[in-house]
């Protein structure tokens, strides 16, 4: 979690919005991208460039951004996605490409495209789609903030793991894109960490980022290997008083899933510059900020509630008092969510979205039978 201060952030994005919203902006075409310009923010995000070239975070495909699962998904909320057969793909942050070359393999009428800040994952990626002799997917490296209406529309935009990650600007650039350079029957993905959930998680990153403050001059994988070791002690100096066992044994818990997990995924979510969670409510409010609209999340549950106990619900529903985005909020409230998976779309689909949890036989079994495992 970035702890630098959000209000003088707050006023000056406030003010920036004001500034420029134009017109009607029903259909999202009259939000304004955000402004590319140079900053302490660039900078921090050439430093990430170099983080992860550095420190390679092992890319992999996930069973949330496979489209036919996205495809279902969008269905059961009511929607007509664009079909797999002639589809656009875009993935912002794609790293070596491991999230979209087993699409594009599966795929073969569908187009991907993948970009990325870090020159040695594309390489690396590209060399992998040689190999394979695939023709329907491509990387580019490339900066996020570079994107522009010029650069073309896509039916599905991919953005995981990378929006809580990046600076505010770029934060803003992702929704911005995830609106302008969205098709009409478009569907973009953006998974984030969320609040309540990772005010626990934030413990674990507060004691690491505290105990390499003077190791700094090391490389992101020693400081990973030194706080890991820093947590292992904590834990075990916990587990010899009965005292903090009772009153902190989910933090001890904590701390064994940070060192069961592989050192590049703890560096990077761990002691990176930025690891900025937010509540969804937050997140839906920048998202519409940028002209997009929330359709709800691509884990079901967490936006459809009525598969909880009657009772949970009523109470859900009488906190919410009929507004969906309370709903979901109370929701994290009670279950203590820390990551999530919001679907966006265009303004053009606003009112086909499904808010009352009624989902038609024909359209379940769609869903069943099109989310498999990817």
């Amino acid at each position: 979690m970035d702890t630098q201060p959000k209000e003088a952030h707050k006023d000056m994005y406030k003010e920036t919005t004001e500034e420029i919203v134009k017109g009607n902006s029903s259909e999202g075409q009259a939000i304004s991208p955000p402004p590319h310009q140079p900053s302490t923010d660039q900078a921090n995000i050439e430093a990430l460039k170099d983080s992860y070239d550095d420190f390679l975070y092992v890319s992999k495909a996930f069973a949330s951004c496979s489209i036919n699962s996205l495809i279902a998904t969008a269905r059961i909320y009511g929607l007509d996605p664009a079909p797999i057969k002639g589809a656009h793909v875009l993935e912002l942050g794609s790293s070596c490409g491991g999230n979209i070359i087993p699409q594009a393999l599966y795929y073969p009428e569908a187009t991907f495209t993948g970009i990325d800040l870090s020159s040695v994952q594309i390489k690396h990626g590209n060399e992998l789609i040689e190999s394979m002799g695939l023709t329907n997917v491509t990387l580019l490296e490339k900066d996020i903030m570079d994107i522009d209406d010029d650069f073309g529309t896509f039916d599905y935009i991919l953005v995981h793991g990378i929006w809580s990650w990046v600076p505010d600007m770029v934060k803003d650039k992702i929704l911005s894109i995830c609106n302008r350079n969205l098709s009409d029957r478009g569907i973009a993905y953006v998974s984030y960490n969320t609040y309540p959930g990772w005010k626990r998680l934030e413990q674990m990153r507060d004691i690491m980022l505290y105990s390499e403050k003077q190791f700094k001059s090391q490389s992101l994988q020693e400081r990973t290997v030194y706080t890991k070791n820093v947590l292992k002690l904590i834990g075990e100096t916990m587990k010899m008083d009965q005292r903090s066992q009772k009153q902190s044994g989910y933090k001890i818990d904590n701390i064994n899933r940070v060192l069961e997990s592989n050192d590049y995924y703890v560096g990077h979510e761990y002691l990176e510059t930025f690891n900025d969670p937010v509540y969804v409510s937050e997140f839906i409010q920048r998202a519409e900020q940028q002209g997009c609209v929330y359709i709800g999340d691509e884990s079901i549950e967490k936006s459809f509630i009525t598969w909880l106990d009657d009772k949970i619900v009523d109470n859900i529903k009488t906190l919410a008092n009929c507004n969906h985005k309370d709903k979901e909020q109370y929701y994290d409230f009670v279950y203590d969510t820390q990551f999530r998976m919001a679907l966006l779309t265009k303004p053009c689909n606003r009112d086909k979205i499904v808010r009352n949890e009624t989902v038609q036989k024909k359209t379940f079994w769609t869903r069943c039978i099109f989310a498999a495992p990817f």
